[in-house]
């Protein structure tokens, strides 16, 4: 007989470490702490179990508390179970609805995370599954839930691989701000002030407080089983300014041992390229100079927040200044975004759509929708229209 069990959080989140196929971050502990915090919703950490109390499927629920008592109740990535298993998903959304008439409750809303690798008659057959538990898709109300899509960069091949799949104007890119010697570092807790800094430059409108960031940083980074990583994009105008200098030399002498009286027509190309090219690095370097006077010498133009939970990592927050976009910093630092998850064992990262990851060669990731099961349908119906418009 299985009964449905309050979970201790340790137990909890050593079930989600243990089923990397079927959980999101947006089941860790972690995750689900911070969204109690800064939502003021209540979480529930419940286990599906067996008479020997294992635990055959799992689930965070939060709870919202709304007039007279009622509540919704929210499960931002489904249930951690083999949906295809009707009878397991019949046996686990009644004790939730049970769970959800004890809690006075007007509707259960969720976005199951499923995998990818799926083929589409399996998904088919777990949207079927939905249906017949009572589960109507619907829109998702929440933005806590399980976003539709994504963008997905597999890094389950070897880097040299991933790297050949970007296309010819990445690389271009990736070329271009190694040239001007521009650095992509791992920071720590104090870059917030970066991150934020860059955050309020380009959409003050959209930014939390500091304390949001600080409060997600430090909770992620408390938990075994998830981490936040902040990656900057750099850019010292010295090292530049000089490294722009010693090419604009090295176009000179490449020019000044052209014989000039006895020019042959490859000759007289290869002197108007060189001239070509010295005059963009010289339009270059004055654009750095002046950019030099204005701002210090060490300027943080990109910064991203990564996520990482189990063998997956998701860039949760991508900021980058628009200015000095001929660095191709912006791009540099996605790479390193890449690169790092790579040298971190992660198999794949993902970002929100739309994202620049698709120049990566991303490929779009594609959720099963959000589902709503309501509990007291006319109730629901009167809250609703009436009391909370």
């Amino acid at each position: 007989m299985l009964r449905l069990k309050n979970l201790d959080k340790e137990v909890y989140d050593n079930y989600v470490k243990s089923h990397k196929d079927k959980s999101h971050f947006l089941h860790s502990e972690s995750l689900t702490e911070f969204i109690k915090v800064e939502n003021n919703l209540t979480p529930y950490y419940l286990g599906l179990v067996s008479e020997n109390d294992e635990i055959v499927c799992a689930t965070t629920i939060f709870q919202e508390y709304l007039k007279m008592n009622y509540c919704r109740l929210y499960i931002p990535a489904g249930f951690i179970v083999d949906y295809k298993n009707k009878h397991l998903l019949k046996t686990m959304t009644k004790k939730i609805v049970d769970f959800a008439i004890s809690k006075k409750a007007l509707s259960i809303e969720m976005s199951p995370y499923i995998s990818d690798n799926l083929k589409d008659e399996d998904k088919s057959i777990i949207i079927e599954n939905l249906k017949a538990v009572g589960f109507k898709q619907t829109n998702k109300s929440s933005d806590i839930m399980l976003k539709e899509k994504t963008e997905r960069i597999d890094l389950t091949e070897d880097m040299e691989t991933i790297e050949n799949n970007f296309s010819n104007e990445i690389k271009d890119y990736l070329t271009k701000a190694i040239s001007l010697e521009t650095e992509v570092l791992v920071g720590s807790k104090k870059d917030l002030d970066s991150l934020y800094e860059i955050m309020l430059n380009i959409n003050k409108e959209e930014v939390h407080s500091k304390d949001y960031y600080e409060t997600l940083y430090e909770i992620l980074n408390g938990n075994n089983y998830t981490k936040a990583t902040i990656i900057l994009g750099k850019i010292n105008l010295t090292k530049t300014i000089k490294s722009l200098e010693k090419k604009i030399k090295r176009t000179s002498d490449q020019m000044s041992i052209i014989p000039i009286d006895s020019l042959t027509k490859s000759s007289k190309d290869k002197l108007a390229n060189l001239t070509k090219q010295k005059e963009e690095l010289t339009q270059e370097l004055e654009k750095f100079r002046i950019f030099k006077q204005e701002h210090s010498q060490e300027s943080t133009i990109c910064a991203h927040l990564l996520i990482e939970h189990n063998d997956k990592a998701w860039l949760l927050y991508d900021y980058n200044k628009n200015v000095l976009e001929e660095t191709y910093l912006k791009y540099y630092t996605y790479y390193k975004d890449i690169k790092y998850c790579k040298d971190h064992d992660i198999k794949y990262l993902e970002q929100i759509s739309p994202s620049i990851l698709t120049e990566f060669n991303a490929k779009t990731i594609e959720s099963i929708g959000t589902y709503t099961y309501k509990v007291r349908p006319i109730t629901n119906f009167i809250i609703t229209k009436i009391f909370l418009k």
